[in-house]
């Protein structure tokens, strides 16, 4: 899973994990051929549904330009570390959002086509629309699960 790849600095925990919009519990493979045998045997077993990022032949989208505009924190790719081999997958998954401290500045941005998130964790789309509510951290069901069960 990404999230057990990358490292997100504490002060900006809330609004990377936000800003994931669920990637981060996606499964990071070498390449498509990996990611089609995963999704062959979800289908075959009727396993449900996952994210999977292939390292190999993602497109490198290009990062939105950096708004001087008080309030930007900077790009939510900058709020993690990882080994090399998965910088493509933070680029995927974070590339396109910019980090902000209010949302004054999240809403102005998301109007001029910048997808921001608040350090408290709201979201806002380029162009429109909102994700907000209250942040609950992801639970570690392996802690209350027995691994022998």
């Amino acid at each position: 899973r990404l999230r057990e790849l990358i490292k997100i600095d504490k002060t900006y925990k809330k609004a990377v994990e936000a800003a994931a919009a669920g990637w981060l519990d996606a499964i990071v493979v070498k390449n498509f051929d990996t990611a089609f045998t995963c999704t062959e045997t979800l289908r075959k077993m009727k396993l449900g549904r996952i994210k999977i990022i292939p390292t190999e032949g993602i497109i490198d989208l290009e990062s939105p330009e950096i708004p001087d505009k008080n309030g930007v924190e900077g790009p939510a790719y900058v709020f993690t570390k990882c080994a090399d081999k998965y910088k493509a997958a933070v680029g995927f998954v974070f590339g396109d959002t910019l980090v902000v401290s209010n949302d004054k500045t999240a809403l102005d941005l998301s109007s001029q086509g910048y997808r921001t998130v608040t350090v408290d964790g709201d979201v806002y789309e380029a162009g429109g629309g909102l994700e907000s509510g209250y942040y609950r951290a992801p639970i570690d069901l392996s802690s209350i699960i027995p691994s022998d069960a």
